[in-house]
């Protein structure tokens, strides 16, 4: 039994979310000035080849690239030779490569160039290039694959015939979960958060899914940690292609209807509320409950009401949360939505390993298995 040396389990919850918004709220302020535009294009480029490259996440379209913030977006492609090039536009991301199903290599924060992956073997192979980090105030640019003289790429792999939804925070997207310390530096947690790792993907690997991650860190439902920037929030960001560019709306494709739609948010918004200047339990919970409640509803005017919904609890000794969350599920379905279920993250059950006393691989593999006990249940 580990030994814990935090006076109190609220405590716990507050080190797991300590300095997430060090980079995250760089564009929380909506101060747009603050944002980086994407990389210059400095040479003349081809157009996007949609037929050899399958996309999965949120992207901005242009003619000869896609663009892209959140964590957790992915490329896909199939192709013939020993080598790829991948074309890249980004100084801010991580990305996890996959060659034929199996972990190949990181490239890190490219810059404007194709970037070779190299002595593969002859033949017929697939790639999957993974974001695996946040990029709250930045976003980037694929430019697809490239193939050397005799080689040839392929049609783009099929879509998955599953699709799953995780929107949450750095618990979700898997924060500085690789790590080998706590004590990180920005760029430590840039790359040592690997969101291919976190309960979300692993959750939808299990079940063979195509992922959209929507995850930002330190972001609450009404309340930011720590009362940062009032005025956002969560919802500020949900519908946003880009996170920095309030003017890149999404909207949802005519394919996308995710089966199980994983909404663990709350952290934040009682993360230290006795310590709180602008709010107590009594002014938080109502408002909370009221906007948790009419997310959902948006959420189910997005996906439908087939979807199942699964709401994530972080679990501390205080259960001002966990009192919420039953009052949010008891009025989602009498609004006449069965289809809700929640599941408890127990805080003290973790090794927290990661940066910042976050979750860490062994964590978030823990925290998947008891979400996939969740789903099945509905699956039966």
């Amino acid at each position: 039994m580990k030994q814990w040396q935090i006076a109190s389990l609220g405590r716990l919850l507050q080190a797991l979310l300590f300095s997430a918004l060090l980079s995250a709220f760089l564009s929380a302020c909506g101060n747009d000035s603050l944002a980086r535009k994407p990389e210059a294009d400095r040479m003349e480029s081809e157009l996007f080849d949609h037929a050899a490259i399958h996309v999965v996440g949120r992207v901005k379209q242009h003619r000869d690239a896609v663009e892209y913030s959140w964590a957790g977006v992915y490329f896909e492609g199939h192709f013939s030779g020993s080598a790829i090039g991948l074309k890249f536009a980004d100084s801010s991301s991580h990305f996890n490569i996959e060659i034929d199903g199996q972990h190949r290599e990181v490239i890190s924060e490219p810059g404007n160039r194709t970037v070779w992956v190299q002595d593969l073997g002859p033949g017929e192979h697939r790639i999957k290039v993974f974001k695996r980090n946040e990029s709250t105030h930045a976003s980037g640019r694929f430019r697809g694959f490239e193939v050397r003289p005799g080689d040839e790429l392929l049609p783009a792999p099929q879509p998955l015939a599953k699709q799953m939804v995780f929107v949450g925070d750095s618990l979700t997207l898997g924060y500085g979960n690789s790590a080998t310390k706590r004590d990180c530096s920005d760029a430590e947690v840039s790359a040592s958060t690997n969101s291919a790792l976190s309960f979300a993907a692993l959750t939808a690997k299990h079940y063979d899914a195509e992922l959209h991650l929507n995850a930002y860190s330190g972001l609450g439902m009404v309340r930011n940690y720590g009362d940062r920037f009032p005025g956002t929030h969560y919802r500020t960001y949900a519908n946003r292609i880009i996170l920095h560019d309030p003017e890149s709306a999404w909207v949802k494709p005519g394919h996308w209807n995710p089966s199980v739609v994983v909404v663990t948010l709350g952290g934040a918004d009682f993360a230290s509320i006795d310590e709180s200047k602008l709010w107590n339990v009594k002014t938080l919970a109502p408002i909370f409950e009221e906007a948790y409640v009419d997310f959902l509803t948006e959420l189910r005017g997005q996906y439908g009401s087939h979807a199942l919904f699964v709401l994530g609890v972080p679990e501390t000794g205080n259960h001002r949360l966990k009192n919420s969350m039953r009052e949010v599920i008891a009025r989602h379905k009498l609004a006449g939505y069965p289809r809700i279920d929640g599941f408890g993250i127990e805080m003290a059950t973790l090794d927290l390993h990661g940066c910042h006393w976050h979750a860490s691989l062994q964590d978030h593999r823990a925290i998947s298995k008891l979400l996939i006990k969740v789903i099945d249940r509905w699956r039966s």
